[in-house]
């Protein structure tokens, strides 16, 4: 890096969120969830209530405890896993009992708007996450910032 490049971990995480994002309400049928990451290649969806508040996030972790498959460690990685389940058994997603509330996990990775890509990685690492909610000063979904968007940032 040269003096005068400016350093990637400084950038707001505004310049390399997410803006459009899949998400989905809590009363949908985890079937349908775990159906559209496994579609849309995506390992976590934040979850809102019904008007649209912003209160958990379902992922592939939730959809494999709730197939009674192993889990490896929340820092590794389970999304390869989870296309392997569904290669093995294409019906096990259909079969899926329940709604997203019931396994979504309500303790939400976030950082503000204001944060910087550093930030955001930091906050990763910290809770062993691959993802972070980007909220806006009164807590509202303004983006989603993933691992690979900050290694592409990294390597851009």
């Amino acid at each position: 890096m040269h003096a005068v490049d400016k350093d990637p971990l400084q950038s707001p995480v505004s310049d390399i969120m997410a803006n459009r994002i899949e998400m989905v309400a809590e009363t949908i049928p985890l079937s349908f969830a775990a159906k559209l990451m496994s579609e849309k290649h995506i390992t976590g969806l934040p979850v809102t209530t019904e008007l649209g508040e912003l209160i958990g996030v379902i992922s592939w972790r939730d959809v494999l405890q709730a197939l009674n498959q192993p889990v490896a460690p929340k820092e590794a990685g389970y999304f390869e896993e989870s296309q392997l389940v569904t290669a093995a058994n294409p019906s096990a997603l259909e079969n899926l009992e329940g709604t997203v509330a019931d396994r979504m996990s309500k303790d939400l990775v976030t950082v503000l708007h204001t944060a910087t890509v550093g930030d955001a990685a930091r906050k990763m690492a910290a809770d062993g996450v691959h993802r972070v909610l980007v909220v806006d000063d009164a807590g509202n979904l303004a983006g989603l910032i993933s691992a690979i968007d900050i290694v592409r940032h990294l390597v851009a």
